[in-house]
């Protein structure tokens, strides 16, 4: 079975970028490879815009991957921070 992966982009203004990378680290990351059940996490900084931050997610197959995306329909947690605003393209 093909693996199925998800990338997320988020631009992120200078003063937020050390407050994001830590959330992201150490809150948001764990997290969503444990609800998310995903395989895999790569997340990295743009090399050309130092705003973007990208994260990919790998899962076993489309149908993991659909169930997380299911799963991102509920509310936001009220652990997630303030100042971040998800925004689905």
């Amino acid at each position: 079975m093909a693996k199925a992966y998800f990338m997320v982009r988020a631009v992120v203004e200078e003063p937020l970028r050390q407050k994001f990378d830590h959330w992201y680290s150490t809150h948001h990351l764990p997290m969503a490879l444990a609800e998310f059940k995903a395989e895999k996490c790569w997340r990295f900084w743009s090399a050309v815009d130092a705003a973007v931050h990208y994260a990919v997610y790998q899962f076993a197959d489309m149908a993991r991957l659909d169930a997380a995306m299911k799963s991102l329909e509920a509310p936001p947690q009220s652990n997630s921070p303030s100042h971040l605003k998800v925004v689905k393209t």
